[in-house]
């Protein structure tokens, strides 16, 4: 499996055989791994951009705030927890957790820390769809809309992941953060930014802004702390490596649809755009049982 840069489009983003030369600066660093076994083509492929996002966001600042040893306060006295108690304050919120990216999410953060308490939000109809892949507990936000307001949440929250985006979503984030929490979202403040096609210089110098802004006030914010998870294509191949190889990761595939099915093709990408998918469209070639998944 490869992941390459966008800089040079026509290389394409997976496949069989890639063959490159270090010094050319039309290929940029390529990230190449081993196709695990365990995985056929068509979930290997799958696996590729939402484990990649997956390992982006769970980043040093997540695994510090998961491990944490906050001290409690009684009789005016520092006392530290046993780890019992330290192991059942480990709580990661997954925002988005029923779709490609929060489905493998669940799973990662499953494999990583098992002892946790996994919160998914998401919709009723997925909820089983997230317990099975891992989460613990569901906050359906069609039924509970202040989700990070609930006694489950409420400021004990270690890591709220944002796979949605939008200013709600961090506003919820905030009222369940305990204080030193990482709010970490791979969106930002745009929420499902793209889905529309391009955007305007204006609003995206405003996206830009916002985050930056966040991010800076991070030196001086006393409770949660923001971050913008890095989405390149090197973001933490070690973890990357590590659940494959690990088999902790089993994407999720709706459909694999022949190339040729230009209907099926449509369908498939108004049901990503649109957000009704628990998880990826495989597209096959059948010149060379090769597979792609739209973007």
């Amino acid at each position: 499996m490869c992941f390459q840069s966008t800089k040079n489009q026509r290389y394409g983003t997976w496949g069989e055989y890639f063959v490159f030369s270090p010094g050319k600066a039309s290929v940029d660093h390529p990230f190449i791994t081993t196709k695990p076994g365990y995985l056929s083509d068509e979930q290997a492929v799958a696996c590729l951009v939402p484990l990649r996002v997956t390992c982006a966001n769970l980043n040093k600042a997540v695994f510090k705030a998961m491990e944490h040893t906050a001290l409690a306060k009684e009789n005016n006295q520092q006392i530290k927890p046993t780890p019992e108690e330290t192991l059942s304050r480990k709580t990661i919120v997954i925002v988005g957790a029923s779709g490609a990216t929060g489905t493998v999410m669940l799973q990662a953060t499953r494999h990583l820390w098992p002892e946790s308490k996994r919160v998914a939000i998401c919709s009723l109809s997925k909820r089983n769809h997230a317990l099975e892949n891992g989460a613990t507990h569901v906050i359906p936000y069609d039924e509970e809309p202040n989700w990070g307001s609930s006694d489950l949440l409420l400021q004990k929250t270690d890591v709220v992941v944002d796979l949605v985006g939008g200013d709600e979503i961090l506003e919820q984030g905030k009222n369940a953060l305990r204080r030193g929490g990482i709010f970490e979202t791979s969106v930002g403040p745009m929420r499902f930014i793209g889905d529309e096609g391009k955007q305007s210089l204006w609003s995206f110098v405003q996206y830009l802004t916002k985050i930056l802004g966040r991010l800076i006030a991070n030196k001086w914010r006393a409770g949660y702390k923001y971050h913008a998870g890095d989405m390149s294509m090197h973001a933490n191949p070690e973890l990357y490596n590590r659940l494959l190889s690990e088999k902790a990761i089993v994407p999720e595939i709706v459909s694999v649809v022949d190339i040729a099915d230009l209907d099926g093709i449509k369908d498939s990408i108004r049901q990503v755009r649109l957000h009704k998918t628990k998880g990826r469209m495989v597209f096959q070639l059948h010149s060379d049982s090769t597979t792609i998944v739209p973007t």
